[in-house]
């Protein structure tokens, strides 16, 4: 609701649409060769429309946010081990 409030537009795509392997990559951020990875690896579902995979919409959003609890706990996992290691407000200086 923000965004139409601010003038920016919204777009709806139905949960059940599909999308090809690029285009997944795409609204990930990485890219196509490590999404097909990610399928093989069985990670994500995926079906096939003839020889091309293809992923659901609601699958992607699935994804997306188990690999996002995945970042946050590995971030949250380091912070720790950091403060028990009592480095974590150590200044680390670059080698030049």
């Amino acid at each position: 609701m923000k965004d139409t409030q601010e003038g920016r537009s919204i777009g709806l795509i139905p949960v059940m649409e599909e999308l090809s392997t690029q285009a997944a990559a795409d609204m990930l951020g990485v890219s196509r060769q490590f999404l097909v990875n990610e399928l093989e690896a069985g990670k994500l579902a995926f079906h096939r429309t003839g020889t091309h995979r293809k992923v659901y919409l609601k699958d992607l959003v699935a994804y997306q946010e188990q690999r996002g609890m995945h970042r946050k706990e590995a971030i949250r996992r380091i912070a720790q081990a950091s403060e028990e290691l009592g480095i974590y407000n150590q200044l680390v200086p670059f080698d030049e």
